[in-house]
């Protein structure tokens, strides 16, 4: 649903819109209502409408000047403007300022709902351009972070660093993990990444660099203030829910490697091998879900545990592995 607030200081055209427009058929929500422009303001503020539909002369604050604070506030929000003054000099102004359309009052249904169901289709065709961009700039964005964490030069160290700073990374705090799946059946593994890729997904601060087999490598980055103890407890909590879900979904159990923190991008390679030697070494001998690189110890292992554990890592011979279980309980 796209968000709408109407602002009009004549109560009857407040409700008139707000009662017999077919909002929820144009895919439409009324989230505030406001009777001057000061209201109309803060409205904008807090709700973040999509849709602003504003008389022009109001108490406080004009429609004209409200107008004016949402372009200095740059945002997208689409103004259709309703006027009992047809003079030629508001509309001038309100033309300059972006507005989608001028009506003048009285405004019948047809005519609103004519205009609304044009903004609708604007605003769907904005988005789907946006995430077209988007979609593109992600993949450039993972395909420069994949070159880094691989050591490959594909980008010249100043496009990476524009590409860095594009997508807001620049001054950031950068954490490497793997997630490994610890199920010995291969059928249930595109089920499980996929569920993870899709919680990943959701996420603001995460970067899936690559997928493959039973693995998935990410990047988690914070805010460069924040302390590396707050992230610690913040990254711990994220990866538990992975854990969690994958548990109760299902009911298998992965292992997370997780690197130290750098500030710095072209360090993502180090920090990807302090994963990959947590996974050597520490994932299959290791009762901890949550395995960090800075807090892990190298396990001394018997051999007939590295038989156990060479199979296992095989992820394909589970009757093997009970076979073994019974020759030691044997010996």
């Amino acid at each position: 649903m796209y968000r709408a607030i109407i602002a009009d200081d004549n109560i009857l055209i407040r409700e008139s819109l707000v009662k017999t427009i077919p909002w929820s058929e144009l895919k439409i929500k009324i989230v505030g209502v406001a009777q001057n422009g000061i209201e109309e303001k803060k409205l904008i503020l807090n709700a973040h409408p999509d849709i602003i539909i504003t008389d022009i002369k109001m108490p406080g604050l004009s429609g004209l000047e409200v107008i004016q604070i949402i372009r200095k506030l740059k945002s997208n929000a689409k103004v259709i403007v309703i006027s009992g003054y047809n003079e030629f000099e508001y509309a001038q102004k309100a033309i300059k300022l972006g507005v989608f359309d001028f009506l003048l009052k009285p405004v019948s249904n047809d005519e609103m709902v004519s205009i609304l169901n044009k903004v609708v289709h604007d605003i769907e065709t904005e988005r789907r351009k946006n995430d077209k961009i988007d979609a593109a700039k992600q993949q450039q964005l993972n395909r420069v972070l994949a070159d880094i964490t691989m050591e490959k030069q594909t980008y010249d160290d100043l496009i990476i660093k524009e590409i860095i700073e594009e997508n807001h990374l620049k001054k950031c705090k950068y954490i490497y993990t793997i997630f490994r799946l610890k199920t010995n059946y291969r059928e249930r593994r595109p089920q499980v990444l996929n569920y993870l890729e899709n919680s990943m997904k959701q996420k603001n601060n995460t970067i899936i660099v690559n997928v493959y087999d039973n693995i998935i490598e990410t990047i988690f980055y914070f805010e460069k203030d924040i302390s590396n103890a707050i992230i610690d407890i913040r990254l711990k909590k994220i990866l538990n829910e992975y854990a969690s879900g994958v548990n109760d979904a299902f009911d298998e159990k992965i292992g997370i490697a997780v690197s130290n923190c750098t500030i710095d991008f072209f360090k993502l390679s180090d920090l990807r091998k302090q994963c990959i030697e947590i996974m050597e070494k520490v994932f299959w001998c290791s009762s901890e879900v949550i395995m960090f690189y800075k807090y892990y110890k190298v396990l001394n292992i018997d051999s007939s545990e590295m038989i156990m554990r060479e199979i296992q890592q095989l992820n394909d011979y589970p009757l093997e592995i009970e076979n073994i279980r019974k020759i030691k309980k044997d010996a």
